[in-house]
C-alpha cells in the first residue's frame, strides 16, 4: 500500500485520495464530543459520535500509511477523550449506534496500539475499559428481536472489541454467535439460502447491503486472526454478496418465501409485506464490495463476477455513516500466486457441538494462516472428563473441521479442545467447550403430540438448550 502510494500508482493510490480529501480525516479536525451519553431512537449526541468515529479511523489511517504524526496525534486525542468520558450508548436502537460507531473506534485503537504512534499501554488500557464498560453492554446479547442488519453490527463491533482487549473468551463467543447464533445476525440467518437470498432482501435493498457489508467486518476481523469466517458454509457470504449485486445491476435472482427468526419479518410473519424481493434502493451500492470481492477473488481465487462488476462501477471506494469503507485504498491487491504457509494456523474456533443418537458432533470454523492464505491441512480433537483437563486426544489428521465422537458413556459430560496444524507448526489449543451424550439421569427429552420437526435437547454442564417447533400444545393429538 505505501509503495503504490509513493509512487501514485493504480487504484490503491486512487483510494488514498478519496481518504485525503474526507474532512474527518484532517489533522486539524475539530473534535465535536466526547459526551457522556449517546444513542439512537431517541438521538442523543447521534452526530457527534458519528464524526468522531469516523475521525478517529480515518486519521488513524493515514497515520499508519504515511507516518505523518500529526495523524496519530489526532487519532489518539480522540480516542482518549472518549474513553475518558463516554459512560453508556442507549437508545431502542442503542445496538446499531454501539455496533457501527464502535467498530471505527475499535479499529483506529487497535492501529494507535500496534505501531509507534506514541500512544501509551495505560491510555491503551483505559479504552479496553472503555470498550468493556460503556460500548460492549449495549451490544453483549445481540438482537433477537431485530432485523439481521443489528445482530451483524453486534457481530462485527463484539469481535474488533475481543481482539483489541485480547479477550479469548470473548471473541470464542463472538465466532460461534456468527455460525450458531439463534438471531437473525448470525450468517445462516443473515444469508437465509445458499442461493445467497437474505434476510432483508424482502425489505430493502441499502438494508441488505448493511448486513452484508458488516458480516464482511467481522469475517476480515476473524481472517486475521487465522479463522475463516468469509469460507463458512460453502463461501456463504459470498454467496449473499453475489446475489445482492447481480439483483442490484438489473438481472432476475431465485426467491423463496421467507419466515425470519422473530416470525416478524418475511412469508406469514407479523409485517406481511416482506414476501417478495424489494425493489427498494435496486441499482444503489453501498461501500462493503472492494473487501469481499478481493478477498475471494484475489486471496482465494474463487470467482466473484457480479462482485467483480461492483467493485469495478464503484471504484475507488468512498466511506460513509455506517460503513468503513474505504476498499480500493485498504483491501485492493493483485491475486495471490501459489503460496506456502509460513507460520502455524489460527488457533480453532466457533465450536459447536450437537447431540446425536450416537454421541457428540462438533463442528468448527476452519482455521487458516491469513499471510500465505492456505488453510489448515488437519486438526487433532481432544477430550477430558473435567474442565481443564487433563486431554486425551481422541482424534489425529482430521481433514475437515467436523469430528463426531461415538466413544462416550451416555449422559457422560465431556469438555473438548481442537488444535490445527500444518507443515510449519501446531496452533494453541481452541477454548474448551463442554458437551453432555444425552441428558444426565434423570433427565428425559420427547416430543408431544404430532411435530413437523423434532425436537432437541443438550447440556453443557452449566446450562441446559431446548428447542422445538409448534403453534401449542392443545388438541387432541397433543
Amino acid at each position: 500500500m505505501k509503495e503504490a502510494i509513493a509512487k501514485k500508482r493504480g487504484p490503491i493510490y486512487e483510494g488514498f485520495k478519496v481518504l485525503e480529501q474526507s474532512s474527518n480525516a484532517k489533522a486539524d479536525y475539530k473534535m465535536r464530543g466526547p459526551v457522556e451519553e449517546w444513542g439512537r431512537a431517541p438521538n442523543i449526541n447521534t452526530g457527534i459520535a458519528q464524526s468522531d468515529a469516523k475521525a478517529a479511523y480515518q486519521n488513524s489511517l493515514i497515520w499508519a500509511i504515511t507516518g505523518k504524526q500529526a495523524h496519530a496525534d489526532k487519532a489518539i486525542e480522540i480516542v482518549n477523550a472518549w474513553a475518558r468520558t463516554l459512560k453508556k450508548v442507549s437508545g431502542m436502537d442503542g445496538v446499531l449506534a454501539s455496533g457501527l460507531q464502535g467498530f471505527k473506534f475499535a479499529n483506529a485503537a487497535e492501529i494507535l496500539r500496534y505501531t509507534d504512534s506514541g500512544w501509551t499501554e495505560s491510555e491503551a488500557k483505559r479504552c479496553e475499559k472503555s470498550f468493556v464498560e460503556a460500548w460492549h453492554p449495549t451490544i453483549e446479547h445481540y438482537a433477537y428481536f431485530a432485523n439481521g442488519n443489528w445482530g451483524t453490527a453486534a457481530l462485527q463491533t463484539n469481535m474488533a472489541i475481543a481482539v483489541f482487549c485480547n479477550d479469548r473468551e470473548l471473541f470464542e463467543k463472538t465466532v460461534r454467535y456468527a455460525v450458531n447464533g439463534a438471531g437473525n445476525g448470525s450468517i445462516p440467518h443473515m444469508i437465509v439460502y445458499p442461493t445467497g437470498q437474505c434476510q432483508e432482501t424482502t425489505r430493502a435493498q441499502h438494508y441488505a447491503q448493511l448486513g452484508l457489508g458488516l458480516l464482511g467486518g467481522a469475517a476480515e476481523v476473524a481472517w486475521n486472526q487465522g479463522v475463516d469466517l468469509y469460507g463458512w458454509g460453502g463461501n456463504r457470504i459470498l454467496n449473499g454478496f453475489e446475489y445482492t449485486a447481480k439483483y442490484g445491476l438489473g438481472e432476475e435472482v431465485p426467491y423463496q418465501h421467507y419466515l425470519d427468526r422473530t416470525g416478524k419479518y418475511g412469508f406469514g410473519g407479523r409485517h406481511n409485506k416482506y414476501d417478495k424481493i424489494s425493489t427498494v434502493s435496486r441499482g444503489g451500492f453501498w461501500p462493503i464490495f472492494e473487501r469481499s470481492y478481493h478477498h475471494y477473488a484475489n486471496r482465494r481465487g474463487v470467482p466473484a463476477p457480479y462482485s467483480a462488476k461492483v467493485a469495478e462501477m464503484k471504484r475507488p471506494e468512498n466511506h460513509s455513516r455506517d460503513h468503513v469503507g474505504l476498499g480500493t485504498l485498504v483491501h485492493w491487491r493483485p491475486q495471490l500466486t501459489q503460496s506456502k504457509a509460513n507460520q502455524a494456523p489460527g488457533t480453532p474456533a466457533g465450536l459447536v457441538a450437537r447431540t446425536t443418537d450416537q454421541g457428540i458432533n462438533l463442528t468448527w470454523v476452519k482455521s487458516v494462516d491469513p499471510v500465505s492464505c492456505t488453510d489448515a491441512e488437519n486438526y487433532s480433537i481432544h477430550r477430558a472428563i473435567k474442565s481443564g483437563g487433563p486431554y486425551q486426544a481422541i482424534a489425529e489428521k482430521v481433514s475437515t473441521p467436523e469430528f463426531h465422537d461415538t466413544d462416550l458413556q451416555r449422559g457422560g459430560l465431556y469438555f473438548y479442545v481442537v488444535k490445527a496444524a500444518n507443515k510449519t507448526g501446531t496452533s494453541a489449543a481452541s477454548a474448551e467447550l463442554p458437551a453432555s451424550a444425552t441428558l444426565p439421569g434423570p433427565w428425559l427429552s420427547l416430543d408431544i403430540g404430532n411435530v413437523g420437526i423434532s425436537g432437541f435437547t443438550k447440556f453443557n454442564g452449566k446450562n441446559f438448550t431446548l428447542e422445538g417447533e409448534g403453534k401449542d400444545i392443545n388438541g387432541q393429538s397433543d
